[in-house]
């Protein structure tokens, strides 16, 4: 994930953690809030609870894997973070995945496009693609 769609200073998760609504899972806690810009930003956050340096940053490297997958999808305008809870580490990554959809659909951050979606058509000319679609079939 590029480092641009990242949270990075105190004063952002601050803001983000006051303003922002949570939703959790069992794996993790997705907290959402407005932004003043047009893009996506995430920050992920791991408590010192769950292990050492080295089992903390393999959480936030998985974690922010789980999460590019869907960036496409998600609405843009939005500071996220991530809270990873205890059983995170052991959980498969598809799994993992899995869970990171579940919370953005629970936040109602995943666009309601579909993958594989044309979007560079407009409504219009979707609209009478598909009209010409029913009309040839008998």
């Amino acid at each position: 994930m590029n480092r641009s769609y990242s949270l990075k200073r105190n004063k952002e998760f601050q803001r983000v953690y006051r303003r922002g609504k949570s939703q959790g899972s069992r794996a993790a806690v997705m907290i959402v809030c407005r932004a003043r810009h047009a893009s996506v930003r995430v920050g992920f956050s791991v408590s010192k609870k769950l292990g050492n340096a080295v089992v903390r940053n393999r959480i936030k490297r998985r974690a922010r894997e789980a999460f590019r997958v869907y960036l496409p999808e998600v609405k843009r305008g939005y500071d996220i973070i991530v809270v990873a809870r205890e059983g995170i580490a052991e959980l498969p990554f598809p799994e993992l995945k899995k869970t990171m959809r579940y919370l953005l659909k629970k936040s109602g951050l995943l666009s309601s496009g579909e993958a594989g979606h044309n979007f560079s058509k407009t409504p219009k000319q979707q609209a009478a693609k598909t009209r010409a679609g029913e009309a040839a079939q008998p």
